[in-house]
């Protein structure tokens, strides 16, 4: 039975901090997803997991970060990449949200480092109060750069989960990215994976069940899929049938019409003629 949902944070509650980094790759010349890719490589070890551990500062993230990126035959700044790694807030997650809190308990697990402020990231003091009210929702807040754990390392599900004292099996968590879902599912997890902010309207595709205005972030099981199939298909032939009755209706009436009109030409031609008889 679920207990909990578990929540990512930047790709889920904001949007993906890859946007930001693709508009910054556009902008300096760089590969569409190099950042990306660069943070793909020694991902345990490479400056990106090291800063979110807080095992280095600001500064010494630059250095190393910029580094790898010279490695690989490019030139960036990771000041400028630490500046805008803060996505913008998605309101129809932050509602799904307010709606899942209803029912269950929930957490969030952020991949996060030491700048900017709060556990978002924010820098302008508006994003930082709106940021601020968001993480007022969730029971707990666990953060990689202060318990120095990271996702996907399995350590940090089972530390939110003892936090909301629940068993990993009870907990459904959601993340942008495949690979920190991988561990979560691993310990027994339901997961779902968030594309876009669409989502939080339309999960049912994911294999939600929606209720009373928003989703219970319960998966379906396969018989539930199948009647749900079953059902959409029912009502799509419905609707075709529905829409093909109503074109048949609308020729015969047009058949009809146009049988009216053929019948006043022809009684009218009758008496043309009639009358150009009498006259001849």
């Amino acid at each position: 039975m679920t207990k909990a949902v578990l929540w990512d944070f930047g790709g889920v509650i904001l949007s993906s901090p890859f946007e930001a980094f693709n508009r910054y790759e556009a902008d300096i010349g760089l590969p569409r997803d190099f950042i990306r890719n660069m943070n793909a490589r020694n991902p345990d070890t490479n400056a990106w997991a090291r800063m979110e551990r807080s095992e280095v500062d600001l500064d010494g993230f630059a250095q190393l970060f910029e580094a790898e990126a010279q490695q690989l035959g490019h030139r960036l700044s990771g000041h400028h990449v630490l500046k805008i790694i803060s996505g913008d807030v998605r309101p129809e997650m932050v509602e799904a949200l307010r709606r899942v809190r209803e029912r269950y308990r929930i957490a969030c697990i952020t991949n996060n480092m030491p700048t900017g402020q709060g556990p978002g990231m924010a820098r302008e003091p508006a994003r930082v109060k709106e940021i601020e009210a968001i993480m007022a929702l969730f029971e707990h807040v666990v953060e990689s750069s202060k318990i120095g754990m990271r996702k996907p390392d399995p350590r940090i599900y089972l530390h939110a989960c003892g936090l909301l004292d629940v068993e990993p099996a009870d907990c459904i968590y959601l993340d942008d990215l495949g690979i920190n879902l991988k561990p979560a599912k691993a310990l027994g997890m339901r997961t779902i994976k968030v594309e876009n902010a669409a989502q939080a309207a339309f999960l049912r595709h994911a294999g939600c069940e929606y209720g009373q205005g928003y989703y219970y972030a319960r998966p379906l099981t396969v018989a539930e899929l199948k009647q749900k199939l079953a059902e959409q298909t029912a009502a799509a032939l419905r609707r075709a049938s529905d829409g093909l009755a109503r074109v048949e209706q609308q020729a015969t009436e047009a058949d009809e019409e146009l049988s009216g009109q053929f019948g006043v030409r022809d009684e009218v031609h009758e008496k043309v003629a009639a009358e150009q008889a009498r006259l001849a």
